[in-house]
């Protein structure tokens, strides 16, 4: 087993493990307000993160962060970012920063496919709009396997 990253959030220190054996990445780190899982698919074509609760930027940044570190070690292109359950505590500003902040930390090669609930469709397309005018490679979608279909589609 080989430790990635140990990291406080909160009050609480999280460690990440990688059982490259096996190519399985179950890190799961909750905090009081929010939680996410960060894993391969079964064919191992895209990395899924799922993130759930309350959302604030710092917590963002603590999750792109980690996304960023599996697409390098394990040199992959697709992302299934499933944010069905998440709670936004986020300004426009917000939304549109993590846009930015996006095409300066991931390569423009790297493809991501944003799953939202129905309910938030009018930011999962601001947030699409967005990505692509900032030359970040993001497709919004309500349902899952619609999502899953367009990322493996994905150079």
């Amino acid at each position: 087993m080989k430790r990635l990253a140990a990291r406080t959030i909160g009050k609480r220190e999280c460690s990440i493990d990688f059982l490259t054996q096996n190519f399985k990445y179950p890190a799961i780190v909750e905090t009081t307000a929010m939680s996410f899982k960060i894993d391969f698919d079964r064919d191992l074509e895209y990395v899924s993160m799922s993130v759930r609760g309350a959302l604030h930027m710092s917590q963002v940044r603590v999750c792109r962060g980690e996304l960023q570190e599996v697409l390098r070690v394990f040199e992959r292109t697709r992302v299934l970012l499933d944010t069905s359950n998440v709670i936004a505590k986020l300004s426009a500003i917000d939304d549109y920063n993590f846009i930015k902040e996006l095409r300066h930390e991931f390569p423009s090669y790297v493809s991501m496919a944003l799953v939202v609930s129905p309910e938030r469709t009018t930011f999962g397309r601001f947030i699409e709009t967005a990505a692509v005018n900032n030359g970040v490679r993001l497709k919004s979608f309500t349902d899952m396997n619609e999502a899953v279909t367009w990322l493996k589609k994905q150079n």
